[in-house]
């Protein structure tokens, strides 16, 4: 009776002992291999994890076939496959460009407007998942010769895929602090919105150029005359610019 108990005590270690010797093999249409464990397939993209917990995605139309081998700690890939940032801290600085013309509707009437911002953001984020970064910053912009803002937000960023070239999608939101040059006060600013799309480029695997255009809304304090009375009115408006920014991500 002791010695069934024993055996059966034993089953599930010599179980696990048998599956962490053993590795899944990717053999490549171009002679090559990958080794390690295979988490999914999805989309046509293979995600692996390498002996040495990088992980690494590959085209379907690449693979050859999989295999279940047992694994010799000595062997290596015959290839090394590019592994691109996805998960820990990340860094963003970037430049932008906004024009915006239209009909600016306020309380005490609408009136026509043009105006161009440009702006420098930079920030701080981390991976949440594979694909999706959670970041917040800060910067400077101008918009309008007297107008400046100093811009503080939040921003998620959800990539498509994760390749040397990768497009994505961005939800930024937050406040600018605003002031006009030669006149008191720092309220001129207001709350702002951006929804954009762009695509990102992998120089290396931890650096990254990114370009993306969209949708930017910034609130601002207006001042309007009462041309009967002289008197004059101070209005929180919505400015609405479509705008490009280019950037740095590492």
């Amino acid at each position: 009776m002791r010695l069934f108990v024993v055996v059966v005590l034993l089953i599930p270690c010599k179980i696990t002992w048998a599956q962490s010797s053993y590795q899944d093999v990717i053999y490549l249409k171009n002679g090559g291999t990958v080794k390690g464990e295979l988490i999914r397939i999805e989309n046509g993209i293979l995600l692996i994890r390498t002996h040495g917990e990088s992980r690494v995605e590959l085209p379907m139309s690449d693979v050859e076939r999989i295999a279940k081998e047992p694994r010799n700690t000595l062997e290596t890939d015959s290839i090394k496959p590019r592994v691109f940032k996805s998960e820990g801290i990340t860094v963003f600085q970037e430049i932008g460009y906004g024009y915006s013309t239209g009909m600016l509707r306020t309380l005490y009437g609408s009136f026509n407007y043009s105006s161009k911002s440009y702006t420098f953001m930079a920030g701080a984020g981390v991976y949440i998942a594979d694909y999706v970064i959670l970041a917040a910053g800060t910067g400077y912009g101008q918009l309008s010769p007297d107008r400046k803002i100093m811009p503080l937000f939040g921003e998620i960023r959800s990539h498509l895929m994760r390749r040397q070239f990768s497009p994505y999608l961005l939800l930024r939101g937050g406040y600018s602090i605003g002031w006009r040059d030669n006149l008191p006060g720092n309220n001129w600013g207001g709350a702002l919105f951006e929804a954009a799309a762009g695509i990102k480029a992998y120089l290396t695997p931890n650096h990254a150029i990114y370009v993306h255009g969209g949708y930017q809304q910034q609130q601002q304090r207006i001042e309007l005359i009462n041309l009967a009375t002289r008197n004059v009115f101070s209005e929180k408006a919505n400015y609405q610019f479509w705008g490009i920014r280019i950037g740095v991500l590492f």
